[in-house]
């Protein structure tokens, strides 16, 4: 399964902006840094068990809702892939 971070950030992103919460405030309802939630939801960062835990509760549902919608995520752009990767696109 290719690329399962970004997906996964951009699930917590959804969630997040669905129940109003800025990053600076899942980042305290949960207990971990502004700039980590920010890493993971633009797909920088891989998130642990433990932070998945941490922000599920925060945003109200169970980690494995977050990860079985990050399964059925679209995968990104090829451009946006080959950037993350440093491939610079055609």
């Amino acid at each position: 399964m290719p690329a399962l971070a970004p997906r996964v950030g951009r699930v917590i992103r959804r969630y997040r902006q669905d129940v109003g919460l800025s990053q600076e405030a899942l980042a305290a309802e949960s207990g971990l840094h502004r700039t980590y939630i920010s890493l993971v939801e633009r797909g920088y960062r891989n998130i642990s068990v433990d932070a998945l835990a941490q922000i599920a509760e925060a945003l109200g549902v169970y980690p494995s809702r977050l990860m079985a919608d990050a399964e059925r995520e679209p995968l990104g752009s090829a451009g946006t892939e080959r950037r993350r990767k440093g491939v610079r696109a055609r």
